[in-house]
């Protein structure tokens, strides 16, 4: 199944089929959310789901913005029983971009309006606190990304271990070492090296 945001049709739906090259008679599109508080979304951008199978979901309008019902473009979260929505960001000016990280712990959202990206904190009951930002426009780099060590790793343990897989990261300069750890994406990396960090570290992740 694939869960699709429809800016055109103003809703998410699950698009349903028995395998990868079925007959497009038998598929099926069900639609899991289109409206908030009684009124249609403006236009759903981009979703991530949470490890409880909840939706966490950007709508934003380009372009034309007749016919918006909303008072103006939030972020929402669908539960994961697909009965209720729940708004959970009403301070961005045109929310698009959104990720969660793998612990589901913290929520990303790009505000394509306002030029920033910002981190949140995934409560227990899939409301968002302590917003804080992650990456103004102009502060982010093309070769280099910089992440804060908000779970307090143990950089030589996780260094230790990356080793083994023979990889490592670098853990920061000055001030920011050991808050910060930095991940290369120039030169001679490749897509595939990058995979292969991440599934490292997420493997480190889960035994720690």
């Amino acid at each position: 199944a694939l869960i699709i945001c429809q800016g055109g049709g103003r809703k998410l739906v699950l698009n349903s089929f028995p395998f990868i090259y079925a007959d497009p008679s038998d598929r099926k599109v069900t639609t899991i959310a289109e409206t908030y508080n009684g009124k249609r979304f403006n236009s759903p951008n981009d979703c991530w789901i949470d490890m409880k199978r909840g939706i966490y979901f950007t709508d934003p309008r380009y372009g034309n913005r007749d016919g918006m019902e909303q008072d103006g473009e939030h972020v929402y979260y669908l539960t994961p029983d697909k009965k209720k929505v729940i708004r959970v960001i009403d301070d961005l000016v045109r929310p698009n971009g959104i990720i969660g990280t793998p612990d589901g712990k913290t929520l990303y959202v790009a505000d394509h309006g306002d030029g920033k990206t910002f981190a949140y904190t995934i409560n227990e009951d899939a409301t968002l606190s302590d917003k804080r930002l992650f990456a103004p426009e102009g502060y982010r780099s093309q070769t280099v990304t910089t992440i804060k060590n908000e779970r307090g790793i143990d950089f030589a343990d996780l260094n230790a271990f990356l080793l083994e897989h023979g990889m490592r990261l670098a853990n920061g300069y000055g001030p920011l070492k050991n808050i910060t750890f930095r991940i290369a994406h120039m030169g001679e990396t490749r897509i595939s090296d990058l995979e292969k960090l991440f599934v490292t570290i997420e493997e480190y992740l889960r035994n720690t």
